[in-house]
């Protein structure tokens, strides 16, 4: 059986030590296994476009690269998921560090074709 006194104390640390952590800007989640940051707040417009802009610079760099693969793949007939599993074997990631499905190999190429980089490239 618990002790009330104790259990009292040791929540009273708890909400102490809680206290002292969100005073410095942080949260403890209710299960107590994760801390975020609060420093920053809500995410402002300014900070989500800049979020944007700098995604949208390592995609356009990324289609740069290889978009001259892609390019030659389909074009040789393969399909949209034989050119995904092929980008995937040889290595290359997304932006984001994630392997490459059918649906990011079709994005590659309406991206690519938009840039004008390589729309002499697809005949498809």
């Amino acid at each position: 059986m618990s002790d009330p006194v104790r259990s009292a104390k040791i929540k009273a640390a708890l909400a102490e030590a809680k206290a002292k952590i969100a005073a410095d800007g942080y949260y403890v989640t209710k299960t107590g296994k994760k801390i975020t940051s609060l420093k920053s707040g809500r995410v402002t417009a300014e900070a989500s476009a800049a979020g944007r802009a700098s995604q949208s610079k390592r995609a356009d760099a990324l289609i740069m690269q290889i978009a001259g693969l892609v390019a030659k793949l389909r074009n040789d007939g393969q399909s949209l998921q034989a050119t995904a599993d092929a980008l995937n074997e040889a290595g290359h990631r997304t932006t984001r560090g994630g392997l490459w499905s059918p649906i990011a190999v079709s994005r590659i190429e309406k991206r690519a074709k938009a840039m004008k980089i390589a729309q002499d490239w697809f005949e498809i």
